[in-house]
């Protein structure tokens, strides 16, 4: 208690606002899942909507500690927590920040090993450059990313986040055809055009922030699965073949390194719902009905956690 005493004027906003986080996160989620509806299958909208939702989830708690600093208390701040729980709630706060630097840290230092590793083995080819420059043209970008052939890599992948690089494994399963390899590095090249390298940095620490929260966390994977999602298009569009398109990602997810994507820089979504999506068009009926159950699912969770936020107040 000494010791919040001489930390509490810091850190106690810090636990209100993480106790109102709970359930203002899954309010922002269940807004989401409605918001969903008017992007139709256009994932491009959907990714904006995304990003847009997650980071009015992730501003809250910013935007509550100020609040208290400068002594705005009001109605939006909601009730509670009780001044009994004030100080578990800011050594909880203070607890999960720590796991939340060192998940960061341990990322970012895999990503930088991986990187590495991939780097120092790989070479350029000159074959590769004048398929991705033909790719990139298909694509209708003026620069060519950089793309390298690494006998360390074990799947087709973007690493860096400031200067990206397309690396290729040195094995590439030999029953990919030639259109199937074209449209799966149209998939990474539209990755690095739309800069989702830099991107998926700065969302990979914020993930480490909200890994405790079930929406803010379904609300990052939202934005992970759309970024794929836009990727796979352009490359469909691009190729014009959604079939084989999905028998290369169906081959891709064969090859034993699919669980470095983790620590990739813009790599991510689940590949069965990917092929999925390709070969099978959902209703916007259906489509509606899925986004109804999450908004009712998300409010429902916000309203009990208020509804428990009030009786604990009463209580104590």
């Amino acid at each position: 208690m000494l010791l919040f005493r001489l930390i509490g004027d810091q850190l106690g906003p810090l636990g209100w606002s993480l106790y109102h986080f709970l359930w203002q996160g899954m309010l922002v989620a269940s807004l989401y899942s409605i918001a969903r509806l008017i992007c139709g299958r256009d994932m491009r909208r959907r990714y904006v909507l995304a990003c847009l939702f997650l980071g009015v989830a992730l501003l809250l708690p910013a935007w509550q500690v100020w609040m208290i600093l400068n002594h705005h208390h009001g109605v939006s701040l909601g009730i509670g927590p009780p001044e009994s729980l004030l100080p578990w709630m800011t050594w909880m706060a203070l607890f999960l920040l720590c796991i939340a630097g060192t998940v960061s840290v341990r990322t970012l230092l895999a990503a930088d090993e991986l990187r590495r590793v991939w780097l120092d083995a790989a070479t350029e080819d000159v074959q590769l450059d004048l398929v991705a420059h033909e790719v990139a043209k298909q694509l209708e970008l003026k620069q060519t990313p950089c793309i390298v052939r690494s006998t360390a890599a074990d799947v087709m992948a973007v690493i860096g986040a400031a200067h990206p690089i397309i690396v290729v494994p040195a094995k590439m399963p030999v029953c990919l055809t030639e259109a199937q390899f074209r449209a799966l590095l149209a998939h990474e090249i539209a990755h690095v055009s739309r800069r989702d390298p830099l991107v998926n940095f700065g969302l990979s620490i914020l993930e480490s922030l909200v890994f405790f929260h079930p929406a803010a966390a379904w609300l990052a994977g939202e934005v992970r699965i759309t970024r794929e999602y836009c990727c796979d298009d352009v490359a469909v569009q691009s190729y014009g073949d959604a079939l084989a398109y999905a028998r290369g990602l169906t081959t891709l997810a064969k090859m034993p390194g699919l669980k470095t994507r983790a620590a990739l820089s813009a790599n991510g979504g689940d590949l069965k719902e990917r092929v999925v999506r390709l070969l099978s068009k959902e209703s916007l009926n259906k489509e509606a009905f899925s986004n109804g159950k999450r908004f009712i699912f998300w409010l429902a969770a916000a309203a009990i956690l208020v509804g428990a936020s009030k009786l604990l107040c009463r209580l104590m």
